[in-house]
């Protein structure tokens, strides 16, 4: 009977001091299986700075739990206190456990109205939008802060002048904070139209504000009061240039599309012309050419606009018309030469003892004239044709008087 209750009670206190094993191994990591909760854990006040809120926090001496996600977020808020709508602005994330049981977190936060919310949870547990009957952080949260003092909106203006006077506005409200509507008060002409922006938004039409209007103002929450004049973009000036060909001068003004029609006075020399120009199009002014090298275009119809100087850049133009082309010579007329001095022309009636005058040097071509040979040239030829008969006569003599016989 001994050996039976031994070996029991043997079985019994192994199974105590395992039991009491497991218990202090949990005990030491801090890991009871299920996660802390908000209760567990304990933090400081938020410290902001740099655009910043950093929370630093911690599990309580007693919380004995397993590996647990801690979130910081911050939003943007309609007021310094707790309102709906809010719209998540930043977040960040870490784990505490037993072994790690402290943790800081810092997030940015927006330069105006704001909650930040420290909460038990992951990424997966953080709510983008607070809104009206939608769901909440609760008793997950372990911190909470709500402050600011001013509005989450972001107004912009953008103006583009045209060249007929007028100016387009664009309003927009789609910067970093712009969380909530904001709304524009756009002044001119003694008159005020108010233009409402919704978040993250710009007008989809530009604000069109006739020439004419006087000074612009602009007006809206966290918005500088914005003064526009309208002033005339450097596209819109007019411009000219200007030809000279020897015998007229024509200055050309130019007018850019949508533009208002400007009347330009042209001054070249002692002489002024003044054209109208119509938007997009170009007009000419004449003028007899000069010695003056430029020309000067005023435009008094366009206060502002300063008086253009052109260059007339001259050609170079002759004072004599041009000769013609030089005809060649015909052989029956041969040419005079620029020296006036007769040149003498070969001709069959000229006695072979005559001398021909020398002709002066000619700097016109004269045409190669081939003619036939006479005078001194022709006595050699009849004393030789003479000669020939004597001989002939000579052996016709002796021919009949021996009867000799030859061939001639």
């Amino acid at each position: 009977m001994r050996k039976p209750f031994l070996r029991a009670a043997v079985v019994l206190a192994s199974a105590l001091l395992g039991v009491g094993a497991v218990a202090t191994s949990a005990q030491a990591t801090g890991n009871t299986g299920k996660p802390c909760v908000s209760a567990n854990f304990t933090a400081d006040n938020f410290v902001f700075d740099n655009g910043g809120a950093t929370a630093n926090f911690a599990l309580r001496g007693d919380a004995n739990c397993a590996p647990t996600e801690v979130t910081l977020v911050s939003y943007l808020a309609p007021q310094p206190k707790f309102d709906v709508p809010q719209y998540l602005f930043a977040h960040a994330t870490t784990t505490v456990s037993a072994g790690q049981r402290s943790g800081s977190l810092t997030v940015k936060v927006p330069n105006c109205n704001t909650q930040v919310d420290l909460f038990v949870g992951g990424e997966k547990d953080i709510i983008d939008s607070l809104v009206e009957g939608g769901p909440r952080y609760n008793d997950k949260k372990i911190k909470w802060f709500n402050g600011g003092d001013q509005d989450c909106v972001q107004p912009a203006v953008q103006s583009v002048p045209n060249c007929d006077g007028s100016v387009d506005l664009s309003l927009s409200n789609n910067g970093e904070l712009s969380g909530y509507p904001v709304t524009f008060e756009v002044s001119y002409g003694g008159r005020t139209t108010r233009v409402t922006v919704a978040k993250g938004e710009a007008t989809k039409e530009p604000i069109h504000v006739p020439a004419g209007s006087g000074t612009i103002t602009v007006k809206a929450k966290k918005l500088d009061t914005v003064t526009i004049n309208w002033a005339r973009p450097d596209t819109c000036l007019p411009t000219a240039t200007a030809k000279n060909d020897c015998t007229t001068v024509t200055v050309t003004v130019s007018n850019p599309e949508k533009n208002v029609p400007v009347d330009a006075e042209v001054t070249y020399g002692d002489d002024t012309k003044t054209v109208s120009v119509k938007a997009g199009t170009s007009e000419d002014a004449t003028f007899p050419a000069g010695s003056a090298t430029t020309a000067t275009v005023a435009f008094p119809g366009l206060p502002g606009v300063a008086k253009l100087t052109v260059d007339v850049a001259k050609k170079e133009c002759g004072t004599a018309p041009p000769s013609s082309p030089a005809t060649p010579s015909s052989p029956s007329s041969p040419s005079t030469p620029s020296t006036g001095t007769p040149t003498a022309t070969a001709s069959t009636s000229v006695p072979a003892t005559t001398t021909t005058p020398a002709a002066a040097p000619s700097t016109t071509p004269v045409a190669d004239v081939s003619l036939p040979k006479t005078g001194s040239a022709a006595g050699p030829v009849a004393g030789g044709a003479a000669l020939l008969l004597i001989i002939g006569g000579v052996l016709f003599y002796l021919a009949r008087r021996r009867k000799v016989k030859f061939t001639s």
